[in-house]
């Protein structure tokens, strides 16, 4: 079961992420971002952090950055409250932003996306991979050159 730390000084987005998340079938850890997540992260390995940009006691940010530095393997997915607002999030070092919102399509689409099996794509890459092989093979037999095995 993937875990999923959700880091939101917002009791109620906690509340509405924990409960959809937990019927996804995701494990959820929460916080309000208060002092002590990084021994949090190492505690408990999540899979994936969502973490809102706009915390009361620090920015999110900064916490970002934090993250990053010590944890740069976890995904992490911003959350923000205001939809006009356009965020890069590559330049911010997130691996995606979703806005904030009682549907939560976009936010399960994102975390699907970043929790795929890896085990799954290693599947799929050895499939394409001997697919590629066997059609290079084929297309130098027929240019009447050895292709190396």
């Amino acid at each position: 079961m993937k875990r999923i730390l959700i880091i939101d000084d917002d009791a109620a987005i906690r509340l509405l992420y924990e409960e959809e998340l937990s019927e996804e079938g995701y494990d959820i850890i929460s916080s309000g971002g208060e002092k002590g997540f990084l021994q949090l992260i190492a505690a408990k390995r999540p899979d994936l952090i969502l973490l809102d940009v706009k915390l009361r006691s620090r920015s999110g940010l900064s916490l970002l950055r934090d993250i990053r530095n010590a944890f740069h393997g976890i995904p992490v997915i911003v959350t923000m409250a205001y939809p006009t607002f356009q965020l890069n999030p590559k330049s911010i070092g997130a691996d995606a932003y979703v806005t904030k919102s009682s549907d939560l399509r976009k936010l399960t689409q994102q975390i699907e996306k970043r929790l795929v099996n890896p085990d799954r794509l290693y599947e799929q890459a050895v499939i394409l991979g001997k697919s590629a092989q066997r059609r290079s093979a084929e297309s130098a037999v027929q240019l009447g050159m050895r292709f190396p095995r």
